[in-house]
């Protein structure tokens, strides 16, 4: 079954795209889901059968 998910696509000004979704989660969670990395390459994969082998991530300004 797929799951339903509220998001709204929004464009601001003409150099700006603003794509809002809910969650089903704390905001820790969230959080966690897009800045760790062995968090990220559960669920950040592409098609059936791709992978990511390697995922590096520094959640700071200037970041990667």
């Amino acid at each position: 079954m797929q799951q339903e998910y509220k998001h709204s696509v929004s464009f601001p000004s003409d150099r700006e795209i603003r794509f809002t979704r809910e969650f089903n989660g704390t905001p820790q969670q969230v959080w966690d889901a897009f800045t760790r990395p062995e968090l990220i390459m559960k669920w950040m994969i592409g098609p059936g059968g791709w992978s990511m082998p390697v995922c590096q991530v520094e959640a700071r300004i200037g970041g990667t």
